[in-house]
């Protein structure tokens, strides 16, 4: 792991830790899996450089006990772009997987967890690429991060993961 993606997190962490109320006395301990980085207040991160299918990292996070990292804060989407950048997976050949897919209902995009995708919300698709979701020959269903922020793509490419788990 290099030494400025360390810092930066203990940098978010500190942040994260100066903005809880101290009164709170919140002591929590566990016992992450290997290899997974806590940001306190938004959860547990551990990236997969092996390149894999969408549905191959789906499966190897929720063996280890994640799912699929979703974008649930600017905080986060911030943590995922220095995963990239850090490890040198900024081309967007080298998008990272992330929990978002449309494999069920055609145009209708959710996360790992069930829930709707909402567009814009803490993550959107990339301004990059003109007319996204395009569902580019017709079988692109499933999502990874590229600069700028999604890309639909088929679900058989393979592409480096990050597994989270949430607090």
């Amino acid at each position: 792991m290099k030494t400025s993606f360390v810092l930066t997190f203990i940098v978010l962490c500190a942040v994260d830790v100066l903005s809880v109320n101290v009164g709170a006395n919140i002591t929590k301990s566990c016992k992450l899996p290997d290899g997974y980085v806590l940001v306190p207040g938004h959860g547990a991160y551990k990236l997969h450089t092996n390149l894999v299918t969408w549905d191959s990292a789906r499966k190897s996070c929720v063996e280890e006990g994640a799912h699929l990292a979703i974008v649930d804060s600017p905080v986060e989407l911030t943590i995922f772009q220095i995963y990239r950048s850090t490890n040198n997976l900024k081309s967007d050949s080298k998008g990272i997987w992330l929990g978002y897919h449309n494999q069920f209902e055609l145009r209708q995009w959710i996360t790992v967890l069930d829930e709707p995708f909402v567009a814009g919300k803490n993550v959107g698709w990339t301004p990059l690429i003109p007319n996204m979701p395009d569902n580019y020959g017709g079988n692109q269903h499933c999502a990874r991060l590229i600069d700028g922020g999604l890309d639909d793509v088929e679900c058989l490419g393979k592409y480096p993961y990050i597994c989270e788990i949430a607090l």
